[in-house]
């Protein structure tokens, strides 16, 4: 099964955590799904595990970029099943990475 996966890059401190919190607590984005958000990196604004949980989010923090590996993103899709992946990648890590992935 193919999950769709929104990748969100840009500078630290750019609004990407804002945005990706107003982005799921939209129902035309969520329709009831399960969602994935992997967080590559933490600035000032912060998830709300309690908050998420009410639509149906959880979220997965990766601190280093050498952490960020396909096999890592496989067991997060196996331990959560989403049907949509938010990826919030560090704007510092190598594009490449991310877009490498099967």
């Amino acid at each position: 099964m193919e999950i769709p996966v929104f990748l969100f890059g840009g500078f630290l401190e750019s609004g990407k955590t804002s945005f990706i919190n107003d982005t799921v607590a939209e129902e035309s984005f969520t329709e009831g799904e399960r969602i994935l958000i992997i967080a590559c990196e933490e600035g000032e604004e912060e998830y709300d595990a309690k908050q998420l949980a009410g639509f149906n989010t959880t979220v997965e923090y990766v601190e280093d970029e050498d952490d960020f590996t396909e096999a890592l993103v496989k067991s997060f899709a196996l331990k959560h099943s989403p049907q949509k992946v938010i990826i919030e990648w560090n704007g510092m890590w190598r594009l490449e990475k991310v877009l490498n992935l099967k």
